[in-house]
């Protein structure tokens, strides 16, 4: 994977420390210093941010939704000129639209696929080349990160009308029904979160008419 800011990482270490991970467990045969942390600006490789992730996940253990909750703190400012660039986006369609053109400037390590059918919006996420252990993972950091970006984007969470998983359902599956509204269908074909197309028209208090 390309390199990619340390940021991502950075924000997984400081929610870890509310679990009371220590900086060292976190970081762990990755090579990540706390000097590289301090400098917004440090490159890291992908596989030293799965790394961390993976660190974590074995020391909070599989009943706390990690990943769901690192999403989350996902801001728009996490996600520098990429996400200012949506927020700024016309409606919600061309900020989706810019969102893929540009991918690569996410912390993401899925390949996202969107499209409309009929009524429906729906956007996979495909994990099949992330390590098995970490694809759960690395799909709902995804996805809760999609509801901070509509939140801080457009000023409310737009209504999931499904949401499919392929993972087994989680020791926090209650968790699901509480972020997104919906309860999913877990051991799914496919990692796909479906809205009406209906809401792709709508615009945020930040977007550029022009």
């Amino acid at each position: 994977t390309m390199p990619r800011a340390v940021a991502s990482s950075h924000l997984m270490i400081r929610l870890a420390a509310e679990y009371s991970v220590s900086f060292e467990r976190c970081v762990e045969g990755t090579g990540i210093t706390r000097s590289m942390l301090a400098d917004p600006l440090t490159e890291i490789e992908g596989r030293q941010e799965l790394a961390v992730l993976r660190n974590i996940l074995r020391a909070v253990g599989p009943s706390v939704p990690f990943a769901l909750e690192a999403g989350l703190r996902h801001h728009i400012t996490t996600h520098g000129m990429w996400g200012f660039a949506l927020v700024s986006s016309a409606n919600v369609r061309s900020a989706v639209d810019l969102a893929l053109r540009y991918f690569d400037l996410t912390f993401s390590f899925n390949r996202i696929r969107f499209e409309v059918d009929g009524a429906l919006a729906l956007t996979s996420y495909d994990a099949s080349d992330n390590p098995d252990d970490l694809q759960p993972a690395l799909v709902e950091r995804d996805l809760a990160a999609l509801l901070t970006l509509q939140r801080e984007g457009l000023g409310r969470v737009m209504p999931v009308h499904s949401l499919q998983l392929r993972a087994r359902a989680p020791a926090y599956a209650s968790v699901f029904q509480a972020m997104f509204g919906v309860t999913p269908q877990f051991n799914a074909p496919r990692n796909c979160i479906c809205i009406l197309a209906k809401y792709l028209d709508e615009s945020g208090p930040l977007a550029d008419e022009t």
